[in-house]
This record gives C-alpha cells, structure tokens and sequence, in this order.
C-alpha cells in the first residue's frame, strides 16, 4: 500500500512536470538568449490574467467589468498572487499543481466506480492527455503537436477541478452535488449549466431524495448569478456568441448517443450506468438547449470544457478487460506521448513567451505612475499585456468583460484612431484588423459563426462607412486618456 501510494505521487509530479514544461523550454531558451520570458502566451490566459490583477488592485469590480463575471477563480488566484509577490509565479506554479490535482481527483473519480487502480490510473491520464485527439476527426492531425487545454488557466485548469468535485459527490449522492453545482455558476458557466442538468437527470434516474435537495441547494444558491446572467443586454450574448435559431447539432448529438448506446450494453453496474447516461444526456440537451430557447451562446464550449474530457475515462472503464491486461503498455504510452507533445508544442510556441525589450520599457513607466493610468493604444499586443504587467487601465478593453455598450466602445474606438493621428491608409487597416476588432467587439461581427467555429471576422461595410465619416469631423471624445503609446512604441502624455 505504502508504495502504492508512493508511485501515485510520483506520477502526479511526473503530470505537472509535463504540463510545466510549456514554462520550462521557452524560460530556459529565453535566459540562454538574454530574451525576457513571460508565462502569458497574448492569449486568453491573459485575459483571466487581468482578472487576477484586477482583483489584487481592488479593480474589478470598479464599474468597467461585467457585474456577472465569475469571480471565484479570479479571487482564489489573487490570494495566491497576494502570498507570491507575483501573477507570473502564480500560472507558473499553477501549471504545475492543478493539473496534478485534477490528476488525482480523476482517479478518485474512477475508484468510486469500483475499477482496479490500474484501471483508474490509465483512465486519469487518457483523460488528462488524450481527449483532444478523440475530437480530432482528420487522423493525420494526430501527429500534430497540440496545446494541452489543461495548460489553460482560469478555464479550464482550475474550472474542472470544482466539477470533478461535483461529480465524485454526486455519485455518492451527497447534498454536497448541489453545493459544488451552485458554487459553479461563480466558476465557469458551461460547468455550471451542465451541473445542474447531470444533477437533475442522475436525482430522476436514482429517485435520491438527497440529490432532490442538493438541487434545490444548487439552484438557491446559483440564483443571483441566473438572474445577472440572462438580464444581461442581447448585445454583450452576441460578443459572446450567441446564436439564433432552432436547430438540432447532429455531430456531437450522433456521438453522445453513440456513448449511451456503448453504456447500456456494457457490463458497467446499474448505479455507474445511470451516472454516466445523466453525463451524456445532459450533455445532448445542453448542445440542443436552441430547440427549446431559439438561442444558445458558443455551445462548443460545452463538449470542449466539459464533457469531452470525461470521454477517454468512460472508455478506458467499459473496454477496462482489454486495458487492465496491458496497463502499463497503455500508461507509459499515454506518458510518452504527453512528453513528446508537449516538448514539441512548446519549443515551437516558445516565440509566443516573450515580451520586447520596449514593451517592458513601457511597462516599467506605467508602474513608475501615480494610481492606474488610462493608457490608449491600439496594438494588439501592449492591450492585452499591459493589463496584467502594469498598473494601466485599458482605454480599449476587452469587450466581452466589459460593463460598457457597443456605442460607447465604438465611439473609444473611433477617438482611439483620431487620438492616434492614423493616415487613411492606417485607418483602413485598422477596421480591417480582426484582432483589433476581436479585441474590442469579440464574435459581434464575425461572419459564419456556427456552433464549432468562429467564422470570419469582418466589419460590415455600412460600419466601416460610419467610422469614416466620424473620423472625418474629428469625434468628440469625452473619455480620459492619461497616455497614448502608438503602434511603434512612441508614448505621449495625452494632453501634449
């Protein structure tokens, strides 16, 4: 037993030494080059980033964000943030310690199933390491180096270790499932929705009176968020991606089904049965919610955050005969192939890890000012680093987050560019730059959004008409800026 549990130890160190190693290769890289390295890749870790740094300045809820954001992960990290010094040390050692939680609680997961630990060993790795290739469709994409997801943090690396908590009390059928399903609507959305229904259909299938109450537990404290989150203006669902109409999605409806076909004929108990159908029939209704509502917002969130990682542990069990037999086969397999992938994917992301020196010129500037300083610019990259290096508030923020209309967002953007002295030329590219755009509106104006793609983002041509003829009588701008920093880097005092 003793050396049991020393090998599982082992092996959670050996996860987290995997998922670190996307810090490790571009750090080490960037010292031997005398490059400055940071763990924030432009991306969306940046934006939960901000949110971290938000709550640390005591910023977040200053009137500029979304009174609805999720504000549990952005609070647990800030205290984290509080304790090292720093939000880069913070994700840096959250890339080594979540996954290796998550590691651990899928295999608590898998034991309660009454699975060998062997079993319930490989289960936690494919889940952790294989479920994206199970999504991929075309199979010369699995040779193709890959982002791990688990590397991302707010979602889903810290996310799901709230819903494996929900889970492994659910099958215990604790009130508890009702708790950790509430507490989820202040952690993720889609973990949240998808709580309540797994919980509602496993309490119909068990007729548990306890789960009845967990529910009701679930749904009073999830309350406040329910009735922030749908009073929210039609305007901000779009920027998040919400889709019209009443359709059936037949992809993952087709494999969901397929799944529950596979557990009914499988030799799995009655109690593990209905577990996973509640899993996978929530998951159906959740990806056709639109038949119902004539609307869903991004469902592709759904499969991706939620319910396709739990694939490769619900497969690892019901084929558990073959697998157990060649356990370790399958284990130094799945490591293997997790460290070959993750050092490839991270020797070519490494570029991606690095900030300028003149970026960190500004940064330390900006830290140098009294208070938050308003900072207006349009590169793309200095928005979204500037946020969590710096002391500065955004002139142009991240849309999706923020508390302001769509018109008041055009008309930063529209001084934005006036502000910025932009030549035609300049003010052409700029409403054609999707990033820029994306940055500012996110999917209101992508083009071809569907329930598995973003489609194309493009500003229609009557708004790009409207922006001109703004630019043209020079817009009044009543929004401060204390400093603008131009496309090349030049920094200017906004009242020179």
């Amino acid at each position: 037993m003793k050396n049991q549990k020393i090998i599982f130890i082992l092996l959670a160190l050996t996860v987290g030494f995997i998922f670190s190693l996307h810090n490790l290769i571009p750090w080490w890289t960037a010292r031997q080059q005398g490059i400055i390295y940071t763990p924030f890749n432009n991306g969306d870790e940046n934006i939960y980033a901000s949110q971290v740094v938000a709550v640390v300045q005591g910023q977040l809820f200053d009137g500029r964000n979304l009174s609805s954001l999720p504000f549990i992960g952005p609070f647990l990290l800030a205290s984290f943030t509080w304790l090292f010094g720093s939000v880069e040390t913070t994700f840096i050692l959250a890339d080594f310690f979540l996954p290796a939680i998550i590691f651990l609680l899928l295999f608590q997961l898998s034991w309660q199933f009454k699975v060998s630990r062997e079993l319930a060993l490989v289960g936690s790795l494919a889940s952790l390491f294989g479920y994206q290739l199970l999504t991929k469709i075309n199979p010369v994409a699995w040779f193709q180096p890959m982002f791990f997801n688990f590397n991302r943090l707010i979602p889903p690396q810290l996310t799901f270790i709230f819903l494996l908590l929900f889970l492994i009390s659910l099958y215990r059928r604790s009130i508890l499932a009702g708790f950790w399903a509430g507490l989820l609507a202040y952690v993720y959305f889609y973990h949240w929705s998808a709580a309540l229904l797994i919980l509602a259909i496993f309490c119909l299938l068990t007729k548990s009176k306890k789960l009845l109450a967990g529910l009701l537990l679930g749904l009073i404290i999830s309350l406040p968020y329910f009735y922030q989150s749908f009073s929210a203006p039609i305007e901000q669902q779009i920027r998040f991606g919400r889709l019209e109409g009443r359709f059936l999605e037949p992809l993952t409806t087709i494999r969901y089904v397929f799944l529950i076909i596979l557990i009914y004929f499988s030799s799995l108990s009655a109690l593990v049965k209905k577990f996973w159908w509640s899993v996978f029939f929530a998951a159906i209704g959740l990806m056709n919610v639109q038949l119902v509502t004539g609307f869903t917002i991004a469902p592709g969130h759904w499969p991706s955050s939620t319910f396709e990682p739990l694939v490769p542990l619900l497969l690892v069990i019901v084929f558990g005969r073959l697998i157990e037999k060649y356990w370790r086969i399958f284990t130094g397999l799945i490591l293997a192939y997790a460290l070959i992938n993750q050092s490839l994917i991270s020797w070519q992301w490494q570029s991606m890890y690095r900030i300028t020196p003149r970026e960190q010129e500004l940064i330390t500037f900006i830290n140098q000012q009294a208070g938050n300083p308003i900072v207006l610019t349009l590169d793309k990259r200095l928005n979204f680093y500037l946020p969590v290096l710096s002391k500065a508030k955004l002139y142009l923020p991240y849309g999706s987050y923020s508390s302001f209309s769509r018109e008041e967002l055009w008309q930063r953007f529209n001084c934005a560019m006036a502000l910025s002295h932009l030549s035609q030329a300049e003010i052409e590219a700029t409403l054609t730059d999707t990033q820029i755009i994306g940055h500012l509106f996110d999917l209101t104006y992508n083009q071809g959004l569907t329930v598995f793609s973003f489609g194309k983002r493009q500003l229609p041509e009557e708004l790009k008409a409207w922006s001109r003829e703004q630019l043209a009588q020079e817009p009044v701008c009543p929004f401060p800026a204390d400093y603008i920093i131009l496309k090349d880097g030049s920094l200017y005092a906004a009242h020179n």
